[in-house]
């Protein structure tokens, strides 16, 4: 009988069990940098944390959020909307307008725009402070947003409707302040 030689068995190459160690380290870090949300102290703390607090634990209150913005301020889809609603209001210079928004947080109108318009698009600039005669009474009767005109404007209504100012000339509105610093 011949007896033939046992087979030998091939070696398995180290690559695959490489690249699977580094799949595994690479999942571990991207795991272990995720930002994971903090826990409040309470949390877990079942019936007992819960009766702390009612028990006279000082609890926050939510401040009142101004649904209509972003961190105090409009956010610029909301001043979008508001002003194509009410655009037929508004006072037109070379092809500008300033708007004054009212802002719930603050309680007035102390959000400020200049808006400007071409052929296919409207678009907002925020500024600082308003430099045209904000025009009271006039506009929608929501009260979301106020219209100015200039100066030149102001008097031009003035006079067709028959009404002039004693001077003949309304003083000028404050001029904007540049910061050059950089």
């Amino acid at each position: 009988m011949v007896r033939s030689s046992p087979r030998q068995r091939q070696k398995l190459s180290p690559v695959p069990s490489w690249i699977t160690l580094g799949f595994v380290l690479g999942a571990l870090t991207v795991w272990a940098f995720l930002k994971r949300p903090e826990r409040p102290a309470n949390m877990g703390a079942g019936v007992a944390g819960d009766a702390a607090i009612v028990a006279g634990a000082q609890v926050e209150e939510p401040k009142p959020r101004n649904v209509a913005s972003l961190a105090d301020r409009p956010s610029f889809n909301v001043v979008d909307a508001v002003f194509e609603l009410h655009r037929a209001y508004a006072f037109w210079e070379d092809d500008r307008t300033q708007i004054a928004l009212w802002n719930s947080v603050t309680g007035e109108y102390s959000d400020f725009f200049e808006v400007y318009r071409t052929d296919d698009a409207t678009f907002y600039r925020p500024i600082e402070k308003i430099t045209w005669w904000l025009i009271d009474g006039y506009g929608p009767e929501e009260g979301l947003i106020r219209f100015a005109e200039t100066n030149d404007m102001r008097l031009r209504r003035y006079a067709k409707a028959g009404i002039l100012p004693e001077s003949r000339r309304l003083p000028p509105p404050p001029p904007p302040q540049f910061d050059l610093a950089p």
